[in-house]
């Protein structure tokens, strides 16, 4: 629609093809705000709200889907009326209320088709394959306008008489064939030029000229006309199920709609079917007797001993259209969640994690090593994508010890970038945005000081922009990964691997290898002056009052330290204490990170926050549900 006309439902149609000949026609309708998604190869079920539902469906109160065979329908009371056939036609109905109110590749409805061909409002008239571009929606990387390499295949004389020949496209125009009562009503020589025009394109293949035969009897039928079957085994064939039989005729159709009345009165030449014997009525793709129709369950229709769960219920389909159900739940293993237009209870993803803390790296193998440069570094990187589902993902982080950390995440065309210069904020595509953030499925928030990143593909960043950085990412990612965070093929001795995919056992090595050039700040990749001073442990920060507190056998960790190994947390502990010159935010830090970690793997560590005076957590954004895999 265009405009905004009173009284109206809101009507929208997006198609989408490949242009190829065995492949499908998706095709999206918007219905007074109900999405719904419709393939021409599946006339069995739909997608709405992304969800896949069986036919017949309710869209609504005024709305109706459902499938004869080789046409699927959406019949409504607002005076629109759809149909998709399995040779990817489509059919739009309007009714005169939406006179000079619609725009798009199917024209203005104003009743002069001279200037159907523009667009915008403009009232130029487009070429044909301008109009065509000015209705592109949507951006796909793969679509082309026209045909691929840029110019369209040509046809010899010889293959053009063939074309032309009676039992090819000359079918058409034959005076005594199949379509001899539509020449009166349907002027053939158009979809006779088409015919021969999409043989010579796709090279003569038999699917090209069943199209072009199916789309003029599309035509003829919607004007009424009568139509002769052209159709034979061998020859465009039809897939109808043995209980039904190929029809053009306009008798009544009868479909199962729960307990209601099973008749539904169609219009006069709806196009090519599978009606159901005389005696049977339609149940989804099948012809059953009345008395065995199944049930209408939220609008969607199940046949008897059909099943449909969510997450929460389990309901069955009896016989006579009566619906039984019974709770149910996910596991602890299990999460509700929408996957490929089904919602369920599916097992949770397994989780990889990386981290940094300080010099310390720990890869998504397990791997540790310290590393000491102050540059711009990858931590993650997609380098061998082997599976389609799979989104890109790079993430790259700089330190610097006096304004903090700066880390880039991007996935797909999303871009983001935080860093302690911009609290508060994050950096979205090159716009400041304010926290907390949310567009499509990305989410951004900051909890006491902690910044949590998470992507629509379960890779979650997470970062006090000081001292640590952690990275989340599902098992989908299984070796595809490079960078200081390893390539997550399970086996830590391969992690330090270089750019030109050797490995190296020396950090110092494989640490600047990973380095991204970044002209605008100076930065090391060795130990720097601060970082050598601290090297060696200050024995007033092994103390129990101090960084000892973390291995003390009888302190307030000793029932952790058997879970989660302190000496990584001791290490960062002292190193912290030196560089900021014993400062109390830094034993404070390194004291909750342990104690982060150990509320993960299941331990509550004993009250230690009286005795060294720090106050509430700056770390626990870190803390995950104890039911996530490693």
């Amino acid at each position: 629609m265009c405009g905004n006309k009173q009284g109206l439902h809101a009507i929208q149609v997006h198609v989408q093809t490949d242009g190829h000949l065995e492949s499908a026609l998706n095709v999206l309708v918007n219905v007074s705000g109900v999405l719904v998604k419709l393939n021409s190869k599946n006339m069995e079920s739909l997608e709405v709200d992304g969800v896949i539902k069986n036919m017949p469906y309710h869209l609504g109160p005024t709305a109706l889907a459902f499938s004869l065979g080789l046409h699927t329908y959406i019949y409504t009371d607002v005076g629109f009326e759809f149909s998709l056939s399995t040779d990817d036609i489509v059919t739009i109905r309007l009714s005169s209320r939406y006179a000079n109110a619609v725009c798009g590749l199917c024209g203005n409805f104003n009743s002069d088709p001279a200037d159907d061909l523009t667009a915008n409002g403009a009232e130029e008239r487009l070429s044909h394959e301008h109009f065509g571009k000015a209705w592109r929606s949507g951006q796909n990387p793969w679509c082309v306008d026209g045909c691929l390499g840029g110019s369209c295949p040509t046809c010899s004389t010889e293959r053009l008489a063939h074309f032309s020949d009676p039992e090819v496209c000359g079918k058409i125009l034959d005076v005594n064939g199949p379509f001899r009562h539509c020449h009166g009503q349907v002027n053939p020589s158009i979809f006779y030029k088409r015919c021969i025009s999409d043989l010579c394109l796709h090279g003569g293949l038999q699917p090209a000229l069943c199209h072009s035969l199916a789309v003029y009897t599309s035509v003829c039928l919607s004007h009424r006309a009568t139509v002769y079957a052209w159709r034979s085994p061998g020859f465009c064939d039809s897939p109808c199920l043995s209980s039904s039989s190929y029809n053009m005729s306009s008798a009544s159709v009868h479909l199962c709609l729960g307990l209601q009345n099973n008749t539904l009165e169609m219009p006069l030449n709806t196009g090519e079917n599978c009606l159901c014997e005389a005696g049977l009525v339609h149940s989804g793709s099948q012809c059953i007797s009345a008395e065995n129709c199944g049930c209408f369950h939220q609008g969607e229709y199940l046949q008897a001993g059909q099943e449909v769960s969510t997450c929460e219920k389990i309901c069955r389909c009896n016989a006579g259209g009566h619906m039984t159900c019974r709770n149910t739940f996910c596991g602890n293993d299990e999460e509700c969640k929408l996957l490929r237009g089904v919602r369920g209870c599916y097992p949770k993803p397994k989780l990889a994690r990386c981290s940094v803390d300080g010099s310390q790296y720990t890869t998504f193998d397990g791997r540790a090593f310290e590393f000491h440069g102050s540059c711009n570094y990858t931590l993650v990187q997609t380098c061998a994508l082997k599976k389609l589902d799979v989104e890109p993902v790079f993430i790259a982080a700089k330190q610097n010890h006096s304004k903090g950390r700066q880390i880039s995440l991007q996935v797909n065309k999303m871009y983001f970038e935080i860093s302690a210069a911009f609290p508060g904020n994050i950096l979205v595509n090159g716009v400041y945005e304010n926290l907390p953030f949310s567009q499509s499925n990305f989410n951004v928030h900051q909890k006491n000081g902690w910044i949590t990143v998470k992507t629509p593909q379960s890779v979650e960043l997470i970062s006090d922009l000081k001292n640590h950085i952690l990275v989340k990412i599902p098992d989908i990612y299984h070796q595809t990964t490079c960078g200081l965070c390893g390539n997550y093929n399970d086996n830590p001795s391969d992690d330090l691997q270089l750019p030109d995919g050797s490995v190296t056992s020396e950090p110092e090595v494989f640490g600047p290898s990973w380095k991204l050039l970044d002209n605008k700040t100076s930065c090391s990749d060795v130990c720097d002056g601060t970082c050598q001073r601290c090297q060696s442990p200050m024995p007033e920060y092994t103390s129990d009052l101090y960084c000892g507190l973390l291995t003390h056998p009888k302190g307030p960790f000793a029932s952790c330290q058997h879970l989660v190994c302190p000496q990584k947390f001791y290490s960062l502990c002292m190193k912290n204490l030196c560089i900021s010159q014993g400062q109390h935010w830094a034993l404070c830090d390194a004291l909750w990170d342990y104690e982060a970690a150990c509320k993960e793997a299941g331990v509550t560590v004993d009250l230690w926050t009286n005795t060294t005076s720090c106050g509430e957590s700056l770390t626990a954004q870190l803390n995950v549900s104890n039911d996530e895999v490693l």
